[in-house]
């Protein structure tokens, strides 16, 4: 048993049920209903629901393969993964801070 992964899918799992639970009231709805197209509306509503269902994925994989031999290979692709995240986040918000209002 890896603990380390066991650790790690827990906290995981904790963050993906904040995005859902916590996250809806705080950004999900505020956004949705400032949104004035369908199309914007609908494309937001999916990119959310994927991203959920991304991370709850993840985090229940490094939970489950903790017992396995091929955890280190799961822990690396979900690592890489949101260091992905974070990377994109970066650039998004260093870009946001250079726009002028």
């Amino acid at each position: 048993m890896n603990w380390w992964m066991v650790a790690g899918g827990t906290m995981a799992l904790i963050c993906a049920a904040g995005h859902a639970i916590a996250g809806r009231r705080i950004f999900y709805q505020p956004i949705k209903s400032d949104l004035r197209s369908e199309l914007l509306v609908g494309a937001f509503a999916g990119m959310w629901r994927i991203i959920t269902i991304n991370f709850t994925v993840s985090a229940i994989a490094l939970v489950a393969l903790s017992t396995g031999g091929h955890g280190n290979a799961v822990a690396w692709l979900v690592a890489v993964q949101f260091a992905g995240y974070a990377a994109i986040y970066l650039v998004i918000s260093l870009r946001l801070i250079s726009v002028e209002p």
